[in-house]
């Protein structure tokens, strides 16, 4: 038999409200407390008052991913991912998030837009931030628009900020080495290779090998001490040569030994 539900007690606490009942206790939004007018002594039908609890969960929940939204934008796709974590179910999932949309809490061109500026600043390529996007389940359409954004002057501008602080780092292998490092720094981070060789081009590195020199010249000797003189030599030079080292270094570092 169907009771009705008595509200004992209602107390405040911040945005939400501690109710208590002839039957149990519950926490309500705001807003359900004042779409129902709910106060102390009203009665509600027991089905009335399910009702009013099932779309407090709802409403709760869109608060929470309005509260998820507020730390940073998100992806329709993060939305949803929250949603299931929270255990909403499916059609009140899809609601939640056609009201975002409808309100332009969510909108995935925005999110992308905003995910190019930011990786952007953080001096990252466009093949690096389109990877991001993927990962955060953006359509491919999306995607190719956003990037649009993205030209090759950009790339090379922000390259050539990204070489002012970097291009001393390496300064102790042989240039060619270090275009390779460079080279491999700025792939890694997304920009693409016509741009890198563009930026690379024109670009001006010192060296200092001495101490690398040394130090890969002893390897190489302790690792061919076995051989005879020429062979070592040859061999000795040839891995100099693949390590990026000019013929010229190697051969001023050969007659230091004294080699024939």
């Amino acid at each position: 038999m169907a009771q009705d539900i008595r509200i004992i007690s209602i107390e405040k606490k911040r945005k939400k409200y501690k109710i208590e009942t002839n039957l149990d206790t519950h926490t309500l939004e705001e807003d359900i407390i004042i779409k129902y007018n709910i106060f102390k002594d009203k009665v509600f039908k027991e089905e009335e008052f399910k009702r009013i609890l099932e779309e407090n969960k709802n409403v709760a929940s869109f608060n929470q991913v309005l509260n998820f939204l507020s730390y940073r934008a998100r992806s329709i796709s993060e939305v949803k991912e929250y949603l299931e974590k929270k255990e909403v179910s499916k059609e009140n999932s899809e609601s939640i998030i056609q009201r975002l949309i409808d309100l332009d809490y969510l909108n995935d061109e925005a999110f992308a837009s905003y995910y190019l500026g930011y990786y952007q600043k953080m001096n990252k390529g466009p093949n690096y931030i389109k990877t991001k996007l993927f990962e955060k389940k953006i359509d491919k359409d999306t995607i190719s628009k956003c990037l649009l954004e993205y030209t090759l002057e950009d790339e090379i501008e922000i390259i050539t900020l990204v070489l002012e602080k970097i291009k001393n780092k390496y300064f102790k292998f042989p240039i060619k080495k270090q275009k390779e490092k460079i080279q491999a720094k700025l792939m890694r981070d997304g920009f693409t290779f016509s741009a890198v060789n563009s930026a690379l081009r024109d670009l001006k590195l010192e060296e200092n090998i001495s101490e690398t020199l040394e130090k890969d010249f002893g390897k190489l000797k302790k690792k061919y001490q076995d051989l005879d003189q020429k062979e070592k030599k040859d061999k000795i030079i040839q891995n100099l040569l693949r390590k990026g080292y000019e013929y010229s270094s190697i051969k001023k570092k050969v007659e230091e030994e004294l080699w024939d």
